[in-house]
């Protein structure tokens, strides 16, 4: 456990499993979570934060929409995706990128900190659940660049936080999915 906390507070990156994502997006809708979404698109960057999101599945299409805002996800066309713990003042944060085959994060959702009531301790504990056995062995990894553990050696854990739909669990595994780019849209 000790090496877990050093590694979050000194920094660390560990892989998320693509199957994941959707059961992620969804957690952040059932609890309302208010998130920092920055999307970033050949030379621009657009970061905005925004609360209540709402998550939308369609195919193998994710749907964020929030007040006069609506990003796309494409899942096929995910390389990867981690999570990336960094300090943030006297306090640390936890993102979930979406990656290109480039390793470039095309897309960054950054929860609430620990300490900013139920949705921080909710987004710390479910990010924090995704963390592998291994963290603690290796040296943190820089937020940029593919993440060098692979998505199959996360561990599969039971979310620890009741839902709007009591039944949902996090799915298992990695679904394989390896195409070229993230594919986002951005409406605003």
């Amino acid at each position: 456990m000790m090496e877990i906390q050093r590694a979050l507070t000194q920094g660390a990156t560990w892989a998320v499993a693509i199957g994941q994502v959707p059961a992620l997006l969804e957690l952040i809708d059932e609890q309302q979570i208010p998130v920092d979404i920055c999307l970033t698109q050949g030379t621009g960057t657009v970061s905005l934060r925004t609360e209540p999101v709402y998550c939308r599945r369609c195919a193998q299409s994710l749907k964020l929409e929030g007040p006069g805002t609506s990003v796309q996800i494409d899942l096929d066309r995910l390389a990867e995706a981690r999570a990336v713990s960094r300090a943030a003042g006297a306090r640390r944060r936890i993102s979930l990128q979406l990656v290109a085959e480039s390793g470039t994060a095309l897309l960054t959702i950054t929860g609430p900190t620990p300490g900013e009531g139920h949705a921080g301790q909710v987004w710390q504990l479910v990010m924090e659940s995704l963390l592998p056995a291994n963290v603690g062995t290796r040296p943190p990894q820089a937020s940029v660049g593919p993440t060098p553990t692979p998505a199959e050696s996360v561990p599969t854990r039971q979310p620890p936080y009741p839902t709007r739909r009591d039944a949902r669990t996090l799915p298992t595994g990695h679904q394989g999915l390896a195409p070229e780019h993230v594919a986002a849209d951005f409406r605003g």
